[in-house]
């Protein structure tokens, strides 16, 4: 972990796994498409790769459309298995969102995320995954 680092999924899952009891596991499957899309101007094509070896890559597409594809493949994965896609599904409400930033800007592993990550990045990142 210290080497690879963790990141931002990483770093908003376990303030929520925390607070609310939930599985580490269930909180990245949540969280992951948020983090993808705060982090896409900065690995758009390492994304592309990833959609590439999941058979989701469209041929001769730039990589930020591939990006966003593998994006969307990671939520359908979600979906797929039955996870909870949403922080709402997992009993958060927009009132835990201000600890939920206070926890994750805490989490050390925020800092190996792939950009840096501000209370109003995270703020944004938990307001989406709440809907």
């Amino acid at each position: 972990f210290n080497v690879a680092g963790l990141g931002a999924a990483h770093g908003t899952g376990h303030p929520i796994s925390a607070r609310f009891h939930t599985a580490h596991g269930q909180t990245l499957a949540t969280m992951l498409p948020h983090v993808m899309r705060f982090n896409l101007e900065t690995r758009a094509a390492k994304y592309a790769e990833i959609a590439v070896a999941i058979g989701v890559a469209k041929p001769g597409a730039k990589d930020l459309e591939n990006a966003n594809l593998c994006i969307a493949a990671i939520e359908g994965m979600v979906q797929r298995l039955g996870l909870r896609k949403s922080l709402k599904d997992l009993g958060v409400g927009s009132a835990d969102i201000g600890p939920l930033v206070d926890d994750a800007l805490q989490d050390m592993t925020m800092r190996t995320n792939a950009r840096k990550v501000s209370a109003d990045d995270a703020k944004a990142m938990f307001e989406a995954a709440l809907a």
